[in-house]
Formats: C-alpha cells, sequence, structure tokens
C-alpha cells in the first residue's frame, strides 16, 4: 500500500505559501506607516487681494475768525453834541465872518496873512523834523524861517518858496505817531473840530512850547492873533461847505476826512505846495462862492 508523502507534498506549497506571507507583511507595515505619519496641511492658496479704501472724509463747516473790530469813535455821543455846537457857532458867527473875510480883504492881503502865520510855524516843524529823523527837512524848514523872516518881512512874504525851499508841515501829533503812538479814540474839540487823543495832546503840547503865537504875543493879543489864525484857516475851507451840505451824515463825513487826511500826512508827508493852494483857493472858494 502506497503512502502518501505529506511532508513533500507540503515542501512544494511553502515558498508559495512564505510569498503570500511576505506580501501581506509588507502591506500591513506600509498601511501602519501611512497611518503613523501625520497629516500635511495644505497649502495656503491665495485669494483676491483686497484693498481698503479710505472712508471719504466729509468736509465739516468752514470757520472763519472774524477780524477784531476796534472802535474808533467810543465817544461818539459826546463827539456828536461837540459837533452840534460847532455847527450851531460857525452857522451863526464863523462862516459869516469867514465870508466877509473872503469878500472885503484883497487876496494879497489875505496870502501875506497866511504867510505870516505859516512862518510863525517853521520852528515847531523843523523840532519836528528833528524827532522824526527828518534832517533834510527840518534843514529846509529853519532856512525858510530865517529867509523868510528877514527877506520875507516877518514872513509877510514867502520868499524863500521862490528859492526852491517848499513849505513843509510837521505837528507833534505826527511825531507821536512816527514813535509809535496810536492815534486813540476820535475826538472832536470846541471850534477846532475833528481831531483824536494824540492829536490833541501834540496841539495842548505845541502851545506851550514851539507856538510862537503864546512866546511872542501877550495878554489879550495873544489871543486876537490866535482868533485871526483861527479865522484864516475858516476861510480857506470855505469851498467845502458846498459839499458837507449835501452829506447825509455831516459828523460822519467830517471824521473819515480827517482821518484819511492824517494818515496821508504821517505815512506819506503829503502837503500841497503854494501854488496847489493857490489855485485851490482862486478856483473853488472865491469863484464859485463869489463870482469873481
Amino acid at each position: 500500500m502506497r503512502q502518501l508523502d505529506l511532508p513533500g507534498r507540503s515542501s512544494r506549497r511553502c515558498p508559495l505559501l512564505r510569498a503570500l506571507l511576505v506580501s501581506l507583511v509588507l502591506a500591513c507595515s506600509a498601511v501602519m506607516e501611512a497611518v503613523a505619519q501625520p497629516l500635511q496641511p495644505e497649502a495656503d492658496i491665495p485669494g483676491p487681494v483686497v484693498v481698503a479704501e479710505p472712508e471719504a472724509s466729509i468736509p465739516g463747516p468752514v470757520v472763519v475768525a472774524e477780524p477784531e473790530v476796534v472802535n474808533i469813535d467810543p465817544w461818539e455821543p459826546f463827539n456828536r453834541k461837540v459837533h452840534t455846537f460847532n455847527t450851531k457857532f460857525d452857522d451863526s458867527i464863523g462862516r459869516p465872518i469867514a465870508r466877509a473875510y473872503v469878500r472885503y480883504l484883497p487876496r494879497p492881503v489875505r496870502r501875506s496873512v497866511g504867510n505870516f502865520f505859516n512862518n510863525l510855524w517853521e520852528p515847531s516843524t523843523t523840532l519836528n523834523s528833528l524827532l522824526q529823523g527828518m534832517f533834510d527837512k527840518a534843514a529846509d524848514s529853519f532856512g525858510r524861517f530865517l529867509i523868510n523872516s528877514t527877506f520875507g518881512v516877518f514872513g509877510l512874504f514867502d520868499v524863500a518858496n521862490v528859492w526852491g525851499l517848499a513849505p513843509q508841515n510837521e505837528d507833534f501829533g505826527q511825531t507821536l505817531a512816527v514813535w509809535g503812538v496810536s492815534d486813540g479814540p476820535y475826538l472832536v474839540l470846541p471850534f477846532l473840530g475833528p481831531s483824536n487823543v494824540r492829536d490833541a495832546f501834540g496841539i495842548a503840547t505845541e502851545w506851550y512850547t514851539t507856538d510862537l503865537v503864546p512866546i511872542i504875543f501877550h495878554g489879550t493879543e495873544r489871543w486876537v492873533v490866535a482868533g485871526i489864525r483861527l479865522l484864516d484857516a475858516r476861510a480857506s475851507v470855505l469851498g467845502l461847505d458846498e459839499a458837507l451840505q449835501f452829506q447825509v451824515d455831516p459828523y460822519l463825513f467830517l471824521r473819515e476826512s480827517y482821518r484819511q487826511s492824517r494818515n496821508i500826512q504821517i505815512n506819506e508827508g503829503a502837503v500841497r505846495d503854494t501854488a496847489e493852494d493857490e489855485l485851490f483857493e482862486d478856483e473853488l472858494f472865491e469863484d464859485e462862492l463869489f463870482g469873481e
């Protein structure tokens, strides 16, 4: 009886079984390694770049700083009362006398009267020109005083102007302005009219220092001569009366005219020469008022 060779059959099948086991072991190992390895994060995929736009600024209300308003006439109620007094005095006394002065006194005489008072003012102009550092003007004014006081017969004739020395006009109010003193509030002076605190102080200072009228004349004569000087000054502006009558507010017209005139004198030294004065007087004052 043939005996089965089991070991031999088993030995022919072992290589195949071994191969299967090895393959199974390798597969399991690969699976275990894959499970044990950590998961890699997915690469970030850049998306579209969004740029934030700045918020539109909404402009707010524009605030403009208002300039500080300076009241140049804080004493207006008082000034208007003085202006009313001056107007009534001028209507009743000042203007009628000034018109008679122009009508009946010959032109050469009136011109000599004006020259006389202008010559008395030359020392004050000389001193104020020096105080303002205007040495050429000071020399001209002093020269005018010497020439007109001698060759011009005490200033009755303006010989210096013929010789090329034009008249100057500098007062202590202008000197204070050059030194930096503000004009201060507007002020109406009795009989004298428009002024301000600085110029009023200058007038008072000159009356007691450099004005030759109170120095040369004394007692009653002083006030008579001062009155004649005011009369001559009033007659020189008679032509403005008609223009003043057409003003809605003559007080404001005189105030602004005075302020502008003083600013011109202080900033530019604007003074009409003698020829312009004569033309202004002849054509405006006498031709229109008296038909000459």
